[in-house]
C-alpha cells in the first residue's frame, strides 16, 4: 500500500471516529486527544484529517482505547482483534450501511462513550389549590364558608 493511500484511508477513518464520538470540529478533536493524555494541536489534527500526514501512534493509541477500536483498523482497515459490537459497527460502515449511532455521553461527566444518561423523573403534578376558607360574621354568629372572600368592612 502506498503512503498516500494509507494517509487518505486513515484520514477517512478518523473522520468516521469523529462522527461516532460526536466531535464537530478539528478543535474538539484536538482537545479530546489532549484531555486523553496525547497533547495534539489543531494544526496536527487538521493535517491528519486532510491526509497530509499519518496520525501519531501515541495519539491514536489513546483514541482507539477510548473509541474501543484497534490500531490495525485505524491504519490498515483490519477488523481482527475487535470486540463483536465494534466489528459489526465497522463492517456496516465499510459496506455503506448506516446504523443508528450510540448516544454520546457528555464529555464533562466522565461517563464512557455510548452511555446514555438517564433522564430525571418528572415531579408529580401539584394538587389543585384548596378553596380558601373564610369566616363570615353574620348576626353575631361566625360561619365558615368555602371559596368566599372576606367581607369588606369587617
Amino acid at each position: 500500500m502506498r503512503s498516500d493511500e494509507l494517509k487518505s484511508q486513515a484520514a477517512e477513518r478518523l473522520r468516521w471516529i469523529m462522527t461516532e464520538m460526536d466531535l464537530r470540529s478539528v478543535n474538539e478533536f484536538a482537545d479530546l486527544l489532549t484531555e486523553l493524555g496525547a497533547p495534539t494541536s489543531r494544526s496536527q489534527a487538521s493535517n491528519w484529517l486532510n491526509a497530509y500526514h499519518l496520525p501519531s501512534i501515541e495519539a491514536m493509541i489513546v483514541l482507539c482505547e477510548r473509541a474501543k477500536l484497534s490500531l490495525d483498523w485505524l491504519y490498515r482497515g483490519s477488523l481482527s482483534g475487535l470486540d463483536y459490537e465494534s466489528a459489526i459497527r465497522l463492517s456496516a460502515y465499510e459496506n455503506g450501511v448506516k446504523l443508528p449511532r450510540a448516544a454520546a455521553a457528555p464529555r464533562d461527566t466522565g461517563a464512557p462513550a455510548g452511555v446514555i444518561p438517564r433522564k430525571k423523573a418528572k415531579a408529580p403534578a401539584k394538587k389543585p389549590a384548596r378553596a380558601r376558607e373564610t369566616v363570615k360574621v353574620a348576626a353575631g354568629k361566625a360561619a365558615v364558608r368555602k371559596g368566599a372572600s372576606r367581607p369588606r368592612g369587617s
